[in-house]
């Protein structure tokens, strides 16, 4: 059983709950995101798992996950060892704060209240993508979007655009390309995917003020 430190909405820690509670009763918690920066101006995304219990198959950050309870952020490069096989040290990443994150659902005819401090981070690395290691129950596939297209693309100037990276499927990681429109990716607000995308731009010039 997982559990989570737990805060109140000023980021006070209260206490700690089982994973499960504190989404159903929408307590507040930490999570962990880091976006990998390739070195040829594109941004590493993944495709969720199609059996993952939250927006399965949809395109999201390069690799997240909760915050368990007593871990501090350095002890978070745990989740791109686990989901991209990865091995990085936390001080090659960039940190550029932290944004609060409130959804309401219902899955499973559950109530689904997720109340999340989420810890953004940069970090370059020039892996070829064919020698990552997706994380079976997670990660379906891997992909490049080119950061300029993708300003382009979340401030509505153009509705597709093409990623190009690999899928997992039996025989291990196979080359693909898609065309995909923002129903494709994870329905995080189109602020928040267009000001990722503002910062990397920044990040790959070697500017160093950098938020979110």
């Amino acid at each position: 059983m997982e559990y989570l430190d737990i805060y109140d909405a000023n980021f006070n820690h209260i206490g700690t709950e089982e994973r499960g509670k504190a989404h159903e009763q929408g307590l507040w918690h930490q999570a962990f995101h880091c976006w990998v920066i390739r070195p040829n101006g594109k941004m590493l995304i993944q495709m969720r798992g199609a059996n993952v219990t939250n927006y399965p198959s949809l395109l999201d950050v390069s690799a997240a996950g909760h915050m368990q309870a007593g871990e501090k952020l350095e002890d978070c490069v745990r989740e791109i060892k686990e989901e991209l096989g990865l091995d990085t040290d936390y001080s090659a990443l960039t940190y550029l704060g932290y944004y609060r994150q409130a959804t309401d659902k219902t899955i499973h005819d559950r109530p689904f209240k997720n109340r999340e401090f989420t810890h953004v981070f940069f970090m370059r690395d020039d892996t070829p993508l064919a020698e990552y290691h997706l994380q079976e129950e997670e990660v379906d596939g891997i992909y490049e979007i080119n950061i300029a297209d993708a300003l382009a693309f979340f401030s509505d100037e153009t509705q597709t655009i093409t990623i190009e990276g690999y899928k997992r499927t039996n025989n291990g990681l196979t080359p693909e390309t898609m065309s995909v429109k923002h129903d494709n990716f994870t329905p995080r607000s189109k602020w928040l995917w267009l000001k990722i995308f503002i910062m990397a731009e920044r990040y790959m010039n070697g500017e160093k003020y950098l938020a979110v």
